[in-house]
């Protein structure tokens, strides 16, 4: 059992090293903003990304229902409404 535990642990820090500290920033007309650093993220052309995008949406869908909204998902975007 304290094997499993400690495997357990390692991926999740495997896991969390992976998406902490994430920026983003935008260039228009070649001129970059300032980066900001994101809450939420799922790296896209990675390998685990399309399975951590499934779990993300998975979890915003139960969140919506549970205060009896509908939710709409279509590839990246989701309209929410009552």
């Amino acid at each position: 059992m304290v094997g499993r535990l400690i495997i357990a642990r390692t991926v999740l820090n495997l896991l969390k090293s992976y998406l902490e500290g994430r920026t983003q920033e935008v260039s228009i007309n070649e001129a970059p903003s300032s980066a900001i650093l994101l809450l939420f993220d799922v790296p896209q052309g990675s390998a685990p990304g399309p399975l951590l995008y499934l779990i993300y949406t998975l979890l915003i869908g139960v969140i919506i229902k549970c205060h009896r909204l509908m939710c709409l998902p279509y590839f990246e975007d989701t309209t929410v409404g009552s």
